[in-house]
């Protein structure tokens, strides 16, 4: 059986990198859920093998170079959290934004909680903010401040 760790390097380097798909079916839970934290609510999805390659699937089709960079992995028991990015340029629609054909680098701290060599649950905090500003699609951080301090205005400017 998998260690923890070579489950999610695994999930980085060959689902993530090599595009591997298939390796969802191995290392993924039927029964896994993935807690999406962001400056909004927490929100709790699906995180079965079929729920990961669509989400891999719409990230491929927006981003088709998108490579990962896993900078820390530290492993505790059933836990692996990982400090990674992902670099891509932006070539096809996401999240109903048209291909800007800009690059981004996407910072994400993630905790995979692994039991029998499958993840069953996740915990994954991506810096959104910084990929729509990186997109052009909201103004930087201290535009946005500077912008806060004369009153209200719209923070989103979609072209």
């Amino acid at each position: 059986m998998r260690s923890p760790r070579e489950v999610v390097e695994l999930f980085y380097f060959k689902l993530w990198g090599e595009r591997r798909l298939d390796l969802a079916d191995d290392i993924f839970a039927e029964d896994g859920v993935s807690h999406q934290i962001s400056s909004g609510p927490e929100v709790t999805l699906t995180r079965n093998p079929q729920a990961v390659k669509e989400h891999l699937t719409s990230w491929f089709e927006a981003f088709p170079d998108i490579k990962p960079q896993v900078e820390r992995l530290v492993v505790e028991g059933d836990l692996v959290v990982s400090w990674a990015k992902m670099t891509g340029t932006h070539a096809g629609t996401w999240m109903g934004v048209p291909a800007t054909q800009r690059s981004v680098v996407i910072a994400l701290v993630a905790t995979h909680r692994i039991v029998d060599g499958r993840i069953v649950e996740d915990w994954a905090l991506t810096d959104g903010l910084g990929v729509l500003q990186q997109l052009g699609l909201v103004a930087d951080t201290q535009s946005l401040l500077v912008a806060s301090r004369s009153g209200p205005s719209p923070a989103i400017e979609l072209s």
